[in-house]
């Protein structure tokens, strides 16, 4: 138990409200100097916790030591022994970005052959902040989960657009919110509504087009940069223009692959046309993981998986009671006896299949902690209330303690280049910290600050 629970939330409290009452007034006499006293701090993964105070200035991380002198100006909040942890790093998801609403007066599609690209699905020039809302419900509900950084994208189809980091916290502009932007463009095989292309194949020849007339403009723009006289300057679709670092492989493309056979196309497109990629909400990796690891690529595994399957219950034995009168015997209801439902050979056959595809689901982030596949998980279809049930099911499966922490920490900032910043408790570093009544990943262990 915390002690003295209604003091630390009041001191929290005061934490938030004060840090940005001294970024928003930089005259403020307000302190935004804090000492955290008697953490448990797990530094980084796969080290033993350590009993620690950690003393945060302006938001950074100043000092972390078993005896820490207050300064002066420190506001001391004794957090009593919870286990401290690096904010988690959310490394591809929909966070703050609205489902669209389907437009009923929305125009007819033209002909298949006269889509133009936003019709088609291909939308690189479109932004996540564009997108975002917010105070939309998203972002507190992954603050809930522990996350402090999301890499974010747009909705969409083929090519969605492209991400921006931002610190998931309470203010009331996206701009205030913004790491980073451009970091990725969203892509996979989705094919278009009513037009081309319609079919997976017809989504790879478009991918194939789209690189050739990117490819095209890119060169007709260096030529002119290079000697422009006598030449009209080019002009090219928004689209192509958004595409030109992905070509130049200066921006990658976070790919969706669920299962082995998406892995593969997306592993022979990128060969053939030499993009940067990562493998996104993967479910399914075996068949395809000397491919994975020959190409070197990363992977976000999906947490959008199977519903847990439970043991049936083991019927208990009736209990022995008391001999019971003539009179009792009388009065009491005749029960029935339901006969017990025996499964078919067929129906005992298609529950074991179910059993086995339920174990490849959950074993996938084992098996590339295994094999030395750099991974980490997406959310694009998460709820963040299941995230952590979904990874202590995964532990059940075999992946191991520390593996899930890099996970969630530093596998994710070294994916987004911003391990100088975050994914671990260091002097230096951001003061993004989670705060457990137990360790992680105890079994009812619960998230009691961030």
């Amino acid at each position: 138990m915390v002690k003295n629970t209604t003091l630390v939330v009041a001191f929290l409290c005061a934490l938030i409200c004060q840090i940005s009452l001294a970024q928003a007034d930089p005259k403020t006499e307000v302190t935004s100097t804090f000492l955290f006293k008697n953490a448990m701090v797990v530094d980084q993964p796969g080290v033993t916790p350590k009993l620690q105070s950690v003393l945060i200035r302006n938001g950074i991380i100043s000092q972390i030591s078993p005896t820490i002198k207050a300064p002066f100006d420190a506001k001391i909040i004794d957090v009593d022994s919870m286990y401290m942890y690096a904010g988690f790093i959310d490394p591809m998801s929909y966070t703050g970005i609205k489902k669209e609403e389907d437009k009923k007066d929305a125009p007819k599609p033209p002909s298949r052959g006269q889509a133009n690209y936003e019709q088609s699905g291909i939308t690189p020039q479109i932004n996540a902040l564009s997108k975002i809302v917010i105070k939309e419900s998203s972002i507190a509900d992954m603050r809930k989960a522990g996350f402090t950084t999301s890499h974010i994208f747009p909705r969409g189809k083929m090519i969605g657009g492209s991400s921006a980091i931002i610190h998931l916290k309470d203010t009331d502009h996206e701009d205030k919110a913004i790491i980073a932007q451009n970091i990725a463009m969203h892509s996979s095989f989705t094919v278009a509504n009513g037009v081309a292309p319609s079919t997976v194949i017809g989504v790879i020849a478009k991918y194939k087009d789209l690189f050739k007339n990117t490819d095209i403009a890119i060169k007709n723009t260096q030529t002119y940069n290079l000697n422009p006289i006598g030449l009209k300057k080019p002009v090219f679709s928004e689209e192509l223009t958004a595409m030109m670092p992905v070509v130049k492989k200066t921006t990658p493309l976070y790919f969706v692959a669920e299962k082995n056979k998406d892995i593969f196309r997306a592993i022979n497109l990128q060969k053939e046309l030499g993009f940067k990629m990562v493998l996104t909400e993967v479910k399914l990796v075996q068949h395809a993981l000397e491919y994975i690891k020959n190409g070197g690529y990363t992977v976000l595994l999906s947490m959008d998986l199977p519903d847990e399957i439970k043991d049936d219950e083991k019927k208990e034995e009736p209990k022995k009671d008391e001999p019971k009168s003539q009179d009792e015997k009388k009065e009491e209801p005749k029960k029935e006896n339901k006969p017990l439902r025996k499964l078919s050979p067929e129906q005992k056959a298609l529950e074991d299949r179910k059993k086995i595809a339920y174990d490849e689901y959950l074993s996938q982030a084992s098996l590339l902690e295994k094999n030395g596949v750099l991974f980490s998980f997406s959310y694009l279809d998460a709820k963040p209330g299941d995230i952590h049930k979904t990874i202590k099911r995964m532990i059940k499966a075999g992946l191991s303690e520390s593996a899930a922490l890099a996970a969630l920490t530093t596998n994710p900032a070294k994916i987004l280049g911003i391990s100088n910043t975050s994914g671990t408790i260091e002097s230096g570093k951001i003061a993004n910290l989670v705060l457990t009544d137990k360790a992680l990943f105890q079994e009812k262990s619960e998230i009691k600050y961030v």
